[in-house]
């Protein structure tokens, strides 16, 4: 693991909108752990004050980011989450638990994890998705820069 994110950042979940209610929110199912994580524990996100101190200036960023790193979809959403609310209402329930930077090179620097020691995916996942904060469209490929 690398650096811990700081209390007082965010963090960003790309979703497709099949993981998402009407209005656009996420469900559970938008938060389940990455397939490609060999223990199933950690969470892929972004972390938004990597590339801005203010989260409307990092979203292009992490946007580009997610567009280079993944096949992302157009209907797409992107969530934010605060460090500090993930901390408090989970991570401070199981020992070991944390939320890392952990850089993807060269396309996704900014990308990091919630690592969570625990093996309830369903009951954590549902929690995250009630702590979502602003949700940002992710929008068409030819809205972004190189």
């Amino acid at each position: 693991m690398t650096d811990a994110i700081p209390r007082k950042d965010h963090v960003s979940r790309y979703y497709e909108r099949r993981h998402s209610f009407k209005d656009g929110r996420p469900t559970s199912t938008a938060f389940y752990y990455s397939k490609n994580d060999p223990h199933k524990k950690c969470i892929s996100v972004n972390w938004n004050e990597y590339h801005a101190p203010d989260l409307d200036d990092s979203v292009p960023h992490i946007r580009n980011a997610l567009r280079k790193s993944l096949n992302t979809k157009s209907d797409g959403k992107i969530a934010i989450l605060s460090v500090r609310r993930v901390d408090d209402k989970i991570l401070g329930n199981f020992k070991g638990s944390c939320i890392y930077h952990d850089p993807m090179p060269p396309n996704n620097m900014s990308h990091s994890c919630i690592f969570i020691n625990s093996p309830d995916k369903v009951r954590i996942a549902g929690s995250l998705c009630l702590l979502a904060g602003k949700i940002y469209d992710m929008g068409p490929r030819e809205n972004y820069s190189n």
